[in-house]
């Protein structure tokens, strides 16, 4: 059986190298959500996905 993505993450994720990257990703990560759409039921400005980030990196 092959394993999946979540699998083949997890494992990974216990190297606290990849750890630590894939954490810093997080902002990548929030803006690539807004920008494909993911929060376009929220009627987002162009201004907003700037808010979202800064607002998750302050909390």
């Amino acid at each position: 059986m092959t394993k999946g993505f979540r699998d083949s993450l997890n494992e990974r994720l216990r190297d606290p190298e990849f750890h630590a990257e894939w954490d810093a990703l997080e902002v990548e990560f929030q803006i690539a959500g807004v920008m494909s759409g993911e929060e376009e039921t929220k009627s987002l400005t162009y201004k907003d996905p700037a808010k979202i980030v800064c607002a998750n990196q302050i909390n």
